[in-house]
């Protein structure tokens, strides 16, 4: 079909969507549509996407197939998504949604010869999940540091105050504290608050 090279030689899907958490730019597939528009107005051509729900081994997909129609003749691309049984902060519709948004884009990736190989959802997935999991433990890690040294701050400052009870105690969950016994940021600030309450209570 001529009119597909045509299509082919000229498509330009940019990619204008933006992830902010992974700091990304994507196209998704209404921009790949948006795109065809006038291309398919020039070349007197139209689509049709279909979805259907196929079984393969007991799981379940989105098939969805693009079709490109001329005058005389069609040309088909399929591709297919894998419907997950469940996806935090989505109900059922959401779910199947998106997977036939993803099907669909990979269906037109595949008629009109798009290279997504750079996109977010292929292979530089992991790497991306795992650079924002390492500056997370270093972002927990500075914020550790600094409120031990501002327990250890106030500590000093109330340090000629103290009994010999409160020296002990204090000076065994201060070191607790620095060398992270407390796992969780959470429970880190919550004994950091507590450590600081008992020395408010001691007089400067």
């Amino acid at each position: 079909m001529k009119e597909l090279i045509e299509i082919q030689s000229k498509l330009n899907a940019p990619k204008s969507q933006y992830n902010s958490y992974g700091k990304y730019h994507y196209r998704n597939c209404e921009d790949v549509l948006e795109a065809l528009k006038p291309l398919l107005r020039e070349q007197k051509c139209y689509l049709i996407i279909d979805d259907d729900i196929v079984d393969i081994s007991g799981r379940m997909f989105v098939k969805a197939t693009v079709t490109l129609y001329n005058e005389n003749s069609k040309v088909s691309s399929s591709a297919f998504a894998e419907l997950p049984t469940e996806r935090k902060g989505m109900d059922l519709a959401q779910v199947t949604g998106a997977s036939s948004s993803y099907a669909r884009k990979y269906a037109l990736n595949g008629l009109f010869a798009i290279d997504d190989n750079k996109d977010p959802d292929t292979q530089k997935a992991p790497e991306q999940k795992q650079t924002s999991k390492a500056e997370k433990e270093n972002l927990n890690k500075v914020k550790r540091d600094n409120v031990v040294g501002n327990v250890k701050q106030v500590y000093l400052s109330k340090y000629k105050k103290c009994n010999e009870s409160q020296i002990q105690w204090l000076d065994k969950e201060i070191k607790q504290l620095e060398f992270n016994e407390y796992h969780s940021i959470g429970n880190f600030e919550k004994k950091a608050e507590f450590i600081l309450a008992q020395l408010d209570k001691i007089e400067s």
